[in-house]
């Protein structure tokens, strides 16, 4: 690279300053060239801070440089560097001392700006290099120029100024550069083919393509881009390369789009299809075709889709073909047939409430049976109005057809007991506290009653318990085996009557805190039998106490709401003086020659309140000159006081004020001058004793500059003067007062007369003065500039103009003359022809009008708008309306009556052929109701044939189409249907018979009804069928009921007899059996009644219905020994009594024992302790128990008194009654007892 040369040019920034105070004034901005000379241009920027509140740092400018970028697309540019030179100067005003700051990237200078020194000048001189990724940018901002400055301190508000001045420089560095002319090389692939794959065309990629440049390639591509989809048919690819020097070269090749593909047919159908009748079923199907190129149709179907099938299979055959001609197809298989089950409708579920433990007798609706070839048999089990068991009972009801098919469905009869046991409650209770817990309360039992019977009751809380103060309610409930359950409540109430015991415990006397008093605390003892419940006490503990003595009163209340009393009281006194506060002694400055009046504030504070207080002499008072001492008291309303005082001093050292204008200029009245006047005030705190101005106010002043002088003295000897100067001459210009433009109405071709009025005045006096064009001449039309020129005797001269416009404004007058309706003549309308008349006082120049007379108005309102326009292009718009009518009927013409056969409920479909609808405009709309072809009812329809042109006219004519019907219905004889009996009186058969009719079945009548009841053996049916025409069809088959169900056992009973004797017991029994007809016979073995030994035993029973079907069932009979041998309570063996020899005091002693008898067997007793054992003297019980051969025992107790011989020791008292002695005979009597011996077995029976 050559370096060539070194030039610099200056930038043309753009300083902008914040939206903040100040201005920005900047030299105007220069184009930009390439090896330029260099510019120097001026910066200027002035800004300012004013009404600062606050000191702190402010931002006074803050902008960004920016320059023009360097531009030669020959050249390259290497490097730029920035330079500056600027001058800022800062001025502060108000009281403030700051810093100014000039900153470019940082801190480049500050200055301080102080009392001393409120103006510096500073200069700011440096330059920067421009980095790589600045060049070429067009915008250099290195840093912003920002300036600022920070107050510290000062009287505010306080406020700032600056300026900057200098000059910014860019300065460039390039290298030259040489042109490139030569365009980049493309070269691109072979044409291509590819294959349609929608009917947009296909995506198509491709490769190959070249682009070569001997300097360098900026931009290449081709269009269409490969990987875009191209549409059928052959596209040209045009591929393009550009240099960065803008040279450009394309090249192209073809790529064809084309479609050899068959279409691909698919038949979408359900198979097997079920049968909707005999003739077989509708089919729908559905068939895709599937192209490449998106344009092939389906061509065919047979048979078509929602024909009628026939049962078996049918073939199904489609052929479909694309734009290009290629063709495909597809073949599908149906299979038509019979699945369907019988619909059976059973009755809702039923719930019924038990009348007994075995349940409850239910009867139910009949279930319904359909099914779209018949019913051949039916019925449900079990049957109504049999007896259904306590909980859910399933009964199944099914239905089977012709072909075999099915169908059953089933619902429950559920047997429930829902009825509630009876529960009542004792009556409410009141009882009275005996603690604080509460009361132990007993309370009288419910009573409880159920139909079926009570399992389980009880009241909570139970009684006894202990009950809390306060109404408790106890509820008793029951329940039955079904779960149902009874409640009943009532309330026990335990009160609480005795009021708790309290006292007020407070100190006395307090020592008042405030005016109000002081704050008492205190507290109350209380105490109860239950609790405390609240204390209220008036006045509350912690509140303010008046002074003087208050009465605390307090009220006391338990929960039972109990209250006590209680009292005390408490005295508040104040015996504390006042506090005075003073000023310090301080002086003033003498206001008059009697002294100043003096303001002081002194304070007077106690707690309670200050009652009365002053100060002598008060504040506000006028203190002579010199040295006066004031003296302030306080006392409260307790008579506390205080006193205080301090030294105030009155002395004269101001000089008067004095207060004149500021310099200031008058306007010359006359040669002589003017006459001025002013204002100047003199003020002394004392009194001014004697002030002048000179020369005085109103004086005449001369032409020129004045010196006023003013002076003042006050009675102390203080004196002050001030001046100003004034300045009297002339300057002012006469007054011109012209009017505002106008415009006049042109009255002729050359315009108009004009008058106007100018008024020219002057303080001194006008001495020339004329307006052109003068007043009352013609002015032309248009527009006419008017100029009025005045001058007085110092020379002043004054102009001022106005325009005059003659303008023609008037519009032309102007009507349109036409008739206001035609008749169209055909369907374009009718032809319309007018005139207009237009007059205007200087001439029409054009009449333009739409539509134009004699041109075709269509059918309707058509308006005519005409513009009359005249020379000054004044224009006038005069409009008419035209109604062009069709009044004329179209004329319609019908075919003859037609007659057609019923092929169905709805009628037949007639075909009608004939009708004409013509209109002279033209038919706008034409038909007949009901059209050809739709399906007429039965019987005479009127077809109506209407046509209405564009205007809404109509023309109508009719006839009739009849459909009637002579066919008879077809009908399908049922098979024979064999039916099992389901009670004493047959069964109940639902049947159906198949039929059909063209039109429809009207009505199928039988000589016995579907769903009657049927009696064992066979029943011929006769059934006919009809339909509405009263064609008829009649067939017959038989019914057959049979019984081959034989009995059921309800339920075989489970037997468990007690014993009688030995031989066992005899047992009775009932077997619960049933049969849909009715059970014959029931033989058991044994017999019921017979007598069965003790163990257990099978019984067999057999049970025959009337048609000799039976069953047999077998359950055992169990004879068992459960019964407790009996004691006799009044057997003497419980109670005997034994006397043992002299001197003995125990011995051996043989007891008897009861006789005890059993009827199953013998009794063994065993005894404890056992007869033969030795017995002390004393009462004793001797534990006893009697079993039997089963096993069965009872316990008892045998009572023994054993006493000693006459003279011995005493018998020990027993507390049973018995005498501490025996007589001497039972003396006896035991002790041959004793002798003999006393065991012995018990009887037998």
């Amino acid at each position: 690279m050559k370096r060539l040369s070194r030039r610099s040019r200056v930038l043309a920034p753009a300083l902008a300053l914040l939206a903040a105070v100040g201005g920005l004034a900047i030299a105007p901005d220069r184009p930009v060239a390439a090896l330029t000379s260099a510019e120097n241009l001026p910066v200027s920027v002035n800004v300012s801070r004013t009404n600062q509140s606050s000191a702190g740092d402010r931002t006074l400018h803050d902008a960004p440089i920016s320059f023009a970028q360097f531009d030669d697309s020959a050249n390259t540019l290497n490097s730029a560097t920035l330079s500056w030179n600027l001058s800022i100067t800062g001025e502060r005003s108000g009281g403030s001392r700051g810093t100014l700051r000039l900153s470019y990237g940082g801190d480049l200078a500050a200055e301080a700006l102080t009392y001393d020194t409120p103006q510096k000048t500073f200069t700011l001189v440096g330059s920067a290099p421009v980095t790589s990724g600045h060049l070429g940018t067009g915008t250099f901002s290195p840093s912003n120029l920002l300036i600022r400055y920070t107050g510290i301190s000062g009287t505010f508000p306080w406020g700032v100024e600056a300026a900057v001045t200098g000059t910014v420089t860019m300065t460039y560095d390039y290298t030259a550069g040489v042109a490139d002319t030569t365009p980049p090389v493309v070269t691109v692939p072979s044409n291509v083919v590819a294959e349609q794959t929608s009917m947009a065309g296909a995506v198509v990629t491709y490769s190959g393509q070249t682009f070569t440049d001997n300097v360098g390639v900026t931009s290449s591509g081709c269009t269409p881009a490969s990987g875009s989809t191209f549409g059928p048919g052959p596209t040209t690819v045009t591929c393009t390369a550009s240099d960065a020097a803008g040279n450009t070269a394309s090249d192209t090749f073809t790529v064809l789009v084309q479609d050899t593909t068959d279409p691909v047919v698919g038949i979408i159908v359900s198979s097997p299809v079920e049968a909707t009748g005999p003739g077989g079923a509708p089919v729908p199907f559905w068939v895709s075709v599937a192209d490449d190129s998106a344009t092939a149709s389906l061509d065919s179907c047979s048979p078509a889709s929602g024909e009628t099938f026939p049962i078996g299979s049918t073939t199904i055959s489609c052929t479909a073909s694309d734009a290009s001609s290629n063709t495909g197809g597809d073949t599908a298989t149906v299979v038509v047939q019979d699945t369907t089950d019988p619909t059976v409708v059973v009755p809702s579920n039923i719930v019924s409430e038990a009348t007994g433990p075995s349940g409850a007798t239910v009867s139910y609706p009949a279930a319904t049976y359909s099914d779209a070839v018949g019913v051949v048999s039916s019925g449900c089990s079990p049957a109504s109005n049999t007896s259904f068991s306590i909980g859910a009972n399933t009964v199944t009801c099914s239905a089977t057809d012709n072909a075999g098919n099915t169908g059953s469905d089933s619902f429950l009869i559920t047997v429930e007991d829902t009825t509630d046991p009876v529960v009542v409650a004792p009556s409410n209770m009141v009882r009275e506290a005996t603690s604080s817990a509460g009361a132990v309360v007993t309370y009288p039992a419910a009573t409880y009653s159920d139909a079926v019977g009570v399992v389980s009751s009880g009241c909570s809380p139970t009684s006894g318990s202990t009950f809390s103060i306060g109404v408790n309610t106890v509820v008793c409930n029951a329940a039955d085996a079904a779960g149902n359950t009874g409640t009943d409540t009532f309330t026990i109430t335990v009160s609480d009557t005795t009021p708790p015991v309290a006292s007020v415990i407070v100190s006395s006397p307090v020592e008042a805190t405030g005016s109000s008093g002081a704050t008492v605390t205190y507290t109350v003892d209380a105490t109860d039998d239950d609790s405390i419940d609240s204390v209220v006490c008036n006045p509350p503990s912690g509140s303010t106490f008046g002074i003087g003595t208050t009465t605390i009163n307090c009220t006391v209340t338990d929960p039972s709401s109990n209250s006590t009393s209680a009292s005390g009281s408490v005295t508040v006194v104040d015996t504390t003086a006042p506090t005075i506060a003073v000023p310090a002694d301080f002086g003033v400055e003498q206001q008059s020659a009697a002294g100043s009046v003096v303001t002081y504030s002194a304070t007077f504070t106690d707690a309670v309140g200050v009652t009365s207080s002053s100060c002598v002499p008060a504040s506000g008072s006028a203190f002579g000159p010199g040295a006066t001492t004031v003296t302030c008291e306080a006392e409260d309303a307790a008579g506390n006081d205080a006193s205080d005082s301090f030294v105030v001093t009155v002395s004269d050292s101001v000089a008067p004020a004095i207060v004149v204008p500021s310099d200031f200029g008058v306007e010359q009245e006359s040669a002589a001058g003017s006459v001025v006047t002013y204002s100047a005030t003199f003020t002394d705190a004392v009194g001014v004793t004697s002030s002048s101005c000179v020369p005085a106010s109103g004086s005449a002043f001369g032409p020129g500059a004045t010196t006023v002088t003013c002076e003042a003295e006050d009675a102390a000897g203080n004196d002050a003067s001030d001046s100003f100067v004034v300045t009297v001459s002339d300057s002012v210009a006469p007054t011109i007062v012209v009017p505002s433009d106008f415009e006049v109405e042109q009255d002729s071709a050359a315009g108009s007369v004009v008058t106007y009025s100018a008024t020219f005045a002057d303080a001194v006096g006008v001495t020339s003065s004329s307006c052109a064009p003068a007043s009352g001449l013609t002015f032309s039309p248009g527009p006419t500039l008017v100029t009025c020129v005045a001058e007085d005797a110092a020379g002043n001269d004054a102009n001022d103009s106005f325009v005059v416009t003659v303008r023609d404004t008037t519009a032309p007058a102007a009507s349109i003359v036409v008739d206001d309706t035609f008749e169209a003549t055909g369907p374009s309308g009718a032809t319309v022809t007018y005139t207009v008349d237009a007059t205007d006082v200087d001439g029409i120049d054009s009449v333009v009008c739409t539509p134009l007379s004699g041109s075709v108005f269509p059918i309707g309102s058509t308006a005519i708008d005409c513009t009359i326009t005249d020379a000054s292009s004044n224009e006038t718009r005069a409009m008419a309306t035209v109604t062009v009518e069709d009044t004329t009927e179209p004329t319609v013409t019908v075919p003859t009556d037609v007659v057609a056969e019923a092929a169905g409920p709805d009628g037949a479909v007639a075909d009608y052929s004939g009708q004409s609808f013509v209109d002279v405009v033209g038919v706008e709309s034409s038909g007949c109701t009901p059209a050809s072809g739709t399906t007429f009812a039965i019987g005479a329809t009127t077809v109506t044939c209407s046509a209405s042109d564009a205007a809404g006219n109509t023309g109508s004519a009719t006839f009739t189409v009849t459909v009637s019907d002579t066919t008879a219905p077809t009908a399908t004889t049922p098979d024979d249907v064999v039916a099992e009996a389901a009670g004493p009186d047959g069964a109940t058969v639902a049947f159906a018979v198949p039929a059909d009719d063209a039109v429809g079945v009207d009505a199928i009548v039988c000589d016995h009804e579907p769903g009657s009841t049927f009696a064992v053996g066979t029943t011929e049916v006769t059934c006919s069928v009809a339909d509405a025409a009263g064609n008829s069809t009649a067939v017959s088959f038989s019914i057959t009921i049979v019984d081959t169900t034989p009995p059921a056992v309800v339920d075989a009973p489970t037997i468990v007899a007690e014993a009688t004797g030995l031989d066992g017991a005899p047992v009775t029994f009932d077997l619960d059996v049933s049969d849909v007809v009715g059970v014959a016979t029931v033989e058991c073995d044994p017999p019921s009644g017979s007598t069965m030994g003790i163990g257990t035993h099978a019984v067999t029973c057999t049970i025959t219905d009337a048609a000799g079907n039976s069953t047999s069932t077998t359950f055992d009979v169990t004879v068992a020994d459960t019964t407790a041998p009996a004691v006799p309570s009044d057997a003497p063996e419980l109670s005997q009594s034994f006397v043992l020899p002299a001197g003995a005091q125990s011995g051996v002693i043989n007891y008897e024992l009861p006789d005890i008898v059993e009827a199953a067997g013998a009794v063994e007793v065993a005894c404890t302790p056992a007869s033969g054992s030795t017995f002390g003297v004393g009462v004793h019980d001797i534990e006893c128990t009697a079993t039997d051969g089963a096993g069965n025992s009872t316990p008892f107790t045998i009572e023994m008194v054993v006493a000693g011989a006459s003279g011995g020791p005493s018998l020990p008292a027993t507390g049973r009654g018995v005498h501490p002695w025996l007589l001497l005979g039972a003396f006896a009597i035991a002790l041959g007892t004793f002798l003999s011996g006393s065991s012995r077995r018990v009887r037998r029976s």
